[in-house]
């Protein structure tokens, strides 16, 4: 029986190909959201800048130039240590985040977009200084 269905489905794939159609089995990368759609990485968002400092919390705040990102993602630095390492991921068309104060020193931030195709390149980065 397997043997009869193997062969069966090898005719109708020959039979659909020599007709130049697709059979109805086989995906075609159109099928898929990802690898078939056009789709490339967000624009980057910019003017990052700081804003508002409340003493114990204090926000930075950038340009959301991308109407297909989803989410943004926020990376500081301890100035000294010269490492960035990711601390914020927020949602889509969000344009502020806050932090809660840290420890004495400079601290340097930058904002990055991302979807389904990729990321964008780094925004400004601004810096603020704890004391």
């Amino acid at each position: 029986m397997k043997r009869k269905c193997a062969l069966l489905v090898l005719l109708l794939g020959v039979i659909f190909i020599g007709l130049g159609a697709k059979c109805p089995w086989q995906k075609d990368k159109d099928d898929d959201p990802v690898s078939g759609s056009s789709g490339s990485a967000p624009s980057a968002p910019s003017s990052l800048l700081l804003g508002a400092d409340y003493g114990s919390v204090y926000y930075i705040i950038w340009a959301d130039n991308s109407p297909d990102e989803d989410g943004f993602k926020i990376e500081e630095m301890f100035v000294s240590q010269d490492v960035w390492i990711l601390v914020k991921t927020v949602g889509a068309n969000t344009t502020s985040v806050g932090f809660n104060a840290k420890a004495s020193g400079d601290w340097r931030y930058r904002v990055y977009a991302w979807n389904q195709f990729g990321s964008s390149t780094y925004s400004n980065t601004v810096t603020h200084r704890a004391d």
